[in-house]
């Protein structure tokens, strides 16, 4: 099996996480609704009761839930994770899931109680939730306020910081994810590294373009929507159209993350027969605008990233 990767612009090329390892049996969490018994795993990043940290959320939405749940599923290094009461459903699931994790009204007491406070909170609301709370000096942050540089944040909060932000996507809760960071901090890697990849950005504009990146979820399901639309009209059930269409993206997806740094047009190239049926679907895809549509789609999310950065700086 291979091991979780990491990037970063400290340490470039791969880092196999299990050098962290250190062996020591992992303390069970409490049951969670989205996992089974067998899914449990005992996790290397799992350190000595010294290094394991405090983790506070402010703000208790669905990306909250699925760090807070690939966390327990990994049985990672923390001790314990505060969590604001809104959304109070969410909250109270997790509080369910684990023992280690505990509700609090006020989210100062989040902010005193956790050596490493996220803020998942949406950007029109980020400024009025900030700045009447009192941090220490030095405390590390981490943001997934889209838009909102972390000097921006800085001078709200009025406290130096070390800030970095991040981009985790859901499937951090099955421990499949991927998160962009920066700048890159060894405390974002120790968070999300057994979550999934961890990528450390350069620059704040590599980091916006991973944001950008990061909205083709939508997209990624559109086209398998279309797909199976395709494949009802012509025969298919319904179930049969979607689990087909399931499993061939999944044996692309695995096929692709276990290349090894191969190239996706080699990849393409080598499922691709020479005047083969594969070859003449992306020929005609390219053909009939396909490629200019996504590009197209692509800068447009991107010029309103910058919009937004530049608005709030």
């Amino acid at each position: 099996m291979r091991s979780r990767r990491s990037l970063s612009s400290d340490q470039p090329g791969r880092r196999d996480h299990r050098s962290l390892a250190r062996g020591l049996p992992a303390e069970r969490c409490g049951s969670v609704s989205t996992l089974s018994a067998r899914s449990r795993i005992v996790s290397p990043y799992l350190k000595h009761e010294e290094d394991r940290m405090k983790l506070g959320f402010i703000g208790t939405g669905a990306i909250t839930e699925a760090i807070v749940t690939g966390l327990l599923r990994a049985q990672a290094d923390v001790t314990e994770i505060l969590v604001s009461e809104r959304s109070s459903v969410i909250s109270a699931r997790l509080a369910d899931a684990s023992d280690r994790v505990r509700i609090c009204s006020d989210n100062q007491d989040i902010v005193e109680g956790s050596e490493l406070v996220v803020l998942a909170i949406r950007p029109q609301d980020a400024h009025a939730a900030l700045s009447p709370l009192r941090f220490s000096e030095g405390q590390h942050v981490c943001s997934l306020i889209a838009t909102v540089e972390a000097e921006t944040l800085a001078d709200w909060i009025g406290t130096p910081l070390d800030i970095f932000r991040a981009i985790p996507l859901p499937s951090v809760a099955a421990l499949s994810g991927v998160t962009a960071l920066f700048p890159y901090d060894p405390v974002g890697e120790k968070v999300f590294g057994p979550l999934g990849t961890v990528i450390g950005a350069k620059t704040l504009d590599e980091f916006d373009a991973y944001a950008t990146a990061s909205s083709l979820m939508g997209t990624y399901f559109g086209i398998l929507e279309l797909a199976a639309e395709w494949l009802r009209e012509n025969g298919a059930e319904r179930d049969a159209a979607q689990n087909y269409l399931n499993a061939v993206f999944l044996g692309l997806t695995k096929t692709g993350s276990e290349a090894d740094g191969t190239p996706f047009e080699t990849l393409r190239e080598e499922h691709s027969t020479p005047g083969g049926l594969n070859e003449q679907m992306f020929a005609t895809f390219i053909s009939s605008g396909g490629a200019a549509a996504l590009t197209t789609a692509l800068d447009a999310v991107a010029d309103r990233v910058r919009k937004a950065r530049q608005c709030r700086s």
